[in-house]
């Protein structure tokens, strides 16, 4: 490859540097290319053999004008006075050209003054004193940043060795940022101007392929992806929108994401992705420490009409109050060009809240179990704002009904009915890289909710709020990081089994005086594990997780926690329920085990505090 116009040579090697993503075909995992060192060659003939063989008299430079003489035959081995040497002599020449100011060195030994002598004649073609520095086709960088990576300067004489450099370090400049760019064979020097022209060819997508889609329409996973046709390419959102389209959870896998380059510029991405089942219809019978036994039946199709759609119809019976729950629920993650996603629910359902044996005066009887039963509707819309960041608003409301559970009548006072709506407005970024089973990045939420409420005591018992309509706000945190003990995972392996270290703070802070059902619970499988279910509940809530996690397979992970934190500040206690007002310290340790399902990890705990130990189950991860 040939700097056209003046003259100037690039190296071989960094010819090959620049055309070597030019037909070639990889793996995208493993597309990498490191710049190999650069050594000018010197393309002019060898020098003929003297005619005479005596000693050297005189060393003449020829054709200079920026570049001294003196500066020249610093390089020369031969030196005035030794025997001429040819094998020499043909090396000082490509010592010269290899100062790199030069793009042709002749040389040619002839006759001295004197019989015998020998006169060495080095004949330069120097390059050109360039008057400034002209980038043509760069639009990721300005020209002002690339300028800013060269050693070459304008009122210098060019030199090809810090030229070569100069490309290398474009061309790294592109690859750390995650772009695909070459420096073309064109590079030259303008005649009229003596500015040197340098163009930037930057690969950009020229056609995107996927295949392994059966059921999933194609605009479903374009749509996830900033890599289109007519971008830069880009590795770095690449990798961000494969995440993106295994996080719709409709893939198992995305295997080997493979990238043509048809000619210099050109990037062609096929993206083979592996579907996994999106529908389910199940009837069984399960069990809890909670709701006791329980029937279900349900029916969720996650990839509805193709088009990544949810729909989920559930429905319950039984439990320790023989009592039934339905939840009908509907989500669209792109309902409108702007990427707003829709959430639709609509509930008849049943929390099962905790029973009256921590009491101190337990009551007898079968009736002891406190329950609520939920009556309403939220919608919710969302919104990206960037890459990993969204922004949602919700609405709900609901109204709220507690069964007759057998309590002290000092403390029935919880047994409450109420109206409830609210506004709420969520952040959230996600830099997780698989959402369902996350070895690194980090989960950060923050939210505010704003509610208005009715509530009332059943069978006119004491009641510590006033059968009026209120407000109350409520703020929460929700931090969440994970670290890879393994590297990070594969672009083509974003579900790969790693050790991992996981790390959740919740905190959350409403008034006291706000109903029964809106205050923070701690206790069970998705917090406090060890501990009763909503065993602490208050105005208040600080609370950290941590989790070891070990694959012991492809399927199957072991588990080592510890959690800790505390609700307080609640009006609903007294003597026998059990609550404080300041903050208490709440801790225990576990161990568990994972099981991947087709519908995610199926997880058992066992909790160990202080005093005593608990079984618990749950669908996904805790956190």
């Amino acid at each position: 490859m040939k700097r056209v116009g003046t003259n100037i040579v690039l190296s071989k090697a960094l010819s090959l540097l620049l055309l070597s993503a030019v037909g070639a075909q990889s793996v995208f995992a493993a597309d990498a290319v490191t710049p190999p060192s650069i050594s000018a060659a010197n393309p002019a003939p060898a020098a003929p053999a003297p005619t005479v063989n005596g000693p050297l008299t005189e060393i003449r430079i020829v054709g200079n004008t920026n570049i001294s003489a003196e500066a020249i035959r610093a390089v020369l081995q031969q030196k005035i006075g030794a025997p001429f040497d040819t094998a020499k002599a043909e090396q000082d020449r490509q010592a010269i050209y290899a100062m790199g100011y030069f793009s042709v060195v002749a040389s040619s030994a002839e006759p001295g003054d004197k019989p015998g002598d020998v006169r060495e004649i080095y004949t330069v073609t120097e390059y050109a004193k360039i008057s400034g520095i002209v980038f043509k086709g760069n639009t990721a960088f300005k020209s002002s940043y690339l300028q800013s990576l060269m050693s070459t300067k304008a009122g210098e004489v060019l030199n090809a060795n810090k030229l070569d450099q100069d490309i290398i370090n474009i061309v790294n400049a592109y690859k750390d940022q995650g772009y695909r760019a070459s420096v073309s064979e064109d590079v030259d020097v303008d005649k009229k101007t003596n500015a040197l022209v340098v163009p930037i060819i930057e690969a950009r997508i020229t056609a995107v392929y996927v295949t392994g889609n059966k059921k999933t329409k194609k605009k479903v996973i374009l749509r996830e992806m900033r890599q289109k046709p007519g971008a830069l390419f880009n590795y770095k959102v690449l990798r961000d929108d494969l995440r993106r389209i295994m996080n719709t959870n409709l893939f198992s896998n995305i295997d080997g994401v493979q990238i043509v380059t048809p000619t210099p510029g050109a990037v062609e991405l096929t993206v083979p992705v592996e579907e996994q089942r999106s529908g389910n219809v199940s009837v069984g019978i399960g069990y809890s420490s909670s709701e006791k036994l329980v029937g279900r039946a349900e029916y969720s199709e996650s990839n509805f009409r193709g088009l990544g759609e949810t729909i989920a119809l559930m429905w319950e019976v039984g439990g320790a109050q023989s009592t039934s729950s339905v939840d009908l629920s509907f989500s669209d993650p792109y309902i409108d060009k702007s990427h707003t996603g829709l959430n639709v629910d609509l509930f008849d359902k049943v929390v099962y809240r905790f029973t009256n044996s921590f009491l101190a005066n337990s009551i007898n009887g079968t009736n002891d179990q406190y329950l609520e039963r939920h009556i309403g509707a939220s919608v919710g819309l969302s919104r990206p704002v960037d890459t990993n960041t969204t922004v949602s608003v919700s609405a709900r409301t609901e109204k709220v009904n507690s069964n007759d559970v057998a309590l002290p009548l000092s403390e029935e006072y919880i047994r409450q009915d109420a109206s409830i709506s609210g506004l709420g407005l969520r952040v959230v970024n996600n830099t997780r890289d698989y959402n369902l089973n996350p070895a690194t990045g980090g989960y950060y939420s923050a939210s505010l909710e704003g509610i208005v409420f009715k509530a009332t005591s059943v069978n006119n018992a004491p009641s510590p709020l006033i059968p009026s309509w209120q407000t109350s706000p409520k703020l929460g945190l929700d931090l969440r990081q994970y670290f890879s003990l393994q590297g990070k995972r594969s672009i083509d392996k974003l579900n790969e089994p790693k050790r991992v270290i996981a790390i959740r703070f919740m905190a959350g802070v409403t008034k006291t005086s706000t109903p029964f059902s809106e205050q923070y619970f701690l206790g069970g499988a998705d917090n406090l594990r060890g501990y009763d279910e909503d065993r602490y509940w208050g105005a208040y809530m600080a609370m950290m997780n941590a989790e070891l996690r070990i694959p012991v397979g492809n399927s199957l992970t072991g588990v080592l926690f510890t959690d800790m934190g505390d609700a307080w500040g609640s009006l609903y206690q007294g003597t026998d329920l059990e609550q404080h007002n300041s903050f208490m310290l709440q801790k225990s340790v576990g161990l568990g085990i994972r099981v991947q399902t087709p519908i995610g990890p199926v997880r058992l705990d066992w909790g160990i505090r202080s005093g005593g130990s608990r079984a618990e189950f749950g669908i996904g991860q805790a956190f």
